[in-house]
């Protein structure tokens, strides 16, 4: 614990001294693990903290957690409780543009901050031993409006996302 706290001290540091506007705490899975991001993030005065979970959708597709088991709605209470300013999912199996609205919906259940979306750009497939993601950016920007009613206020991407995701 002590070695992850040291490195995120340090990053945030640097990203502070560096001028960052925010700080995002990204792609955790374990409540322990951001919390040592956020607490990093306080200590180096960042303007703005984003805590952001990574989740996995299960097996038969009802829902979505992560890996660790931490259902949206916990981790949306536990990131404004524990001082982020933007509560944020990112990327995760099967978290693309439609389970990204529903993890928004359920974020803002959950909790009164911010709310940060970042999909993937679809499932992604093994071809040549590379991951391929094919979702379209047409495809993906279709959801969007519905995201941003659902409540989010930042909208991005990550795995499979391209710049031309984001322009879309």
């Amino acid at each position: 614990v002590e070695d992850v706290q040291h490195a995120f001290d340090q990053q945030a540091v640097a990203l502070v001294e560096g001028g960052a506007d925010a700080i995002i705490v990204e792609t955790q899975v374990s409540f322990e693990e951001l919390q040592l991001g956020i607490e990093a993030a306080k200590k180096a005065g960042a303007p703005c903290i984003i805590g952001s979970m990574a989740y996995d959708v299960t097996m038969d597709g009802s829902t979505f957690r992560t890996m660790m088991g931490i259902e949206p709605e916990k981790a949306a209470a536990f990131m404004q409780e524990h001082g982020a300013d933007i509560a944020g999912l990112n990327c995760g199996t099967g978290m693309d543009i439609d389970r990204a609205l529903e993890a928004v919906e359920r974020y803002k259940s959950a909790c009164d901050l911010p709310v940060m979306a970042q999909p993937n750009a679809g499932l992604p497939e093994l071809i040549d031993m590379k991951a391929v993601y094919r979702q379209t950016p047409e495809e993906m920007v279709k959801d969007v409006p519905a995201v941003l009613k659902a409540g989010a206020s930042i909208i991005g991407g990550c795995c499979g996302s391209t710049p031309d995701h984001i322009r879309a």
